[in-house]
């Protein structure tokens, strides 16, 4: 097999195991603490049709805002894996979709977390989830050839430990970002001094309660 079709196929493997992961990782981080109550599935929908539309204060625009930036890379790396060769209309249909299948995923994740107390439903949840996911089918469309021919000369020519160093200074920008959104900038040093006697600032590097190895794992990624 030529080295440029062997990494072609391996570039696209790692696409779809990375997709595969992060879907996991979506599903599994929606659904924790998994504790399972059941509910008649006739209560489940009724409610699900009444869920609201929150007035969103500081904490809860943090976890809106955590909404969004989780769908991104599901519809990035998702477009990804679909991508056609074919440009103009068949492009904008497979698009059209992942972005459907994205809402799908949204409304379902929302509609099983009924089942999972304490996670809160709202509409804010799902809006949020579906411009994360237009966001991250933006990106593919506008930089994921770019990134696709990037990864490929690279392994081609400096191998995959150069590519991986380079992904995780990528991943390290990705958490940094995510850590200080939504910028809600406290300059109050009694406000802080409050934040730290709740439990809220933690100085010690991995100085929280482990609750479970699989808590662990996420919390790490």
């Amino acid at each position: 097999m030529p080295r440029q079709l062997k990494t072609e196929n391996e570039s696209r493997s790692g696409l779809i195991l990375l997709a595969l992961g992060f879907l996991l990782f979506v599903i599994y981080g929606s659904l924790v603490p998994l504790d399972f109550r059941p509910i008649p599935l006739a209560q489940a929908v009724q409610q699900f049709r009444t869920i609201p539309f929150l007035d969103l204060g500081i904490g809860s625009r943090a976890d809106w805002v955590a909404n969004i930036l989780l769908f991104i890379p599901l519809g990035f790396l998702w477009l990804g894996v679909v991508w056609p060769k074919q440009q103009g209309f068949i492009r904008l249909l497979v698009a059209a979709m992942v972005l459907a299948a994205s809402l799908l995923l949204s409304i379902g994740i929302e509609f099983t977390q009924l089942y999972f107390p304490p996670r809160t439903v709202s509409q804010n949840d799902i809006l949020a989830e579906f411009l994360g996911a237009l966001i991250g089918l933006f990106l593919w469309w506008r930089y994921g050839g770019d990134l696709t021919h990037w990864l490929k000369a690279a392994l081609i020519t400096r191998g995959k430990s150069h590519v991986a160093v380079k992904l995780l200074w990528l991943y390290l920008a990705g958490l940094f970002l995510y850590s200080v959104l939504p910028l809600d900038l406290t300059i109050s040093p009694v406000e802080i001094y409050h934040k730290w006697r709740s439990g809220k600032v933690n100085l010690i590097p991995f100085g929280f309660f482990i609750a479970d190895p699989i808590q662990l794992i996420y919390d790490l990624v």
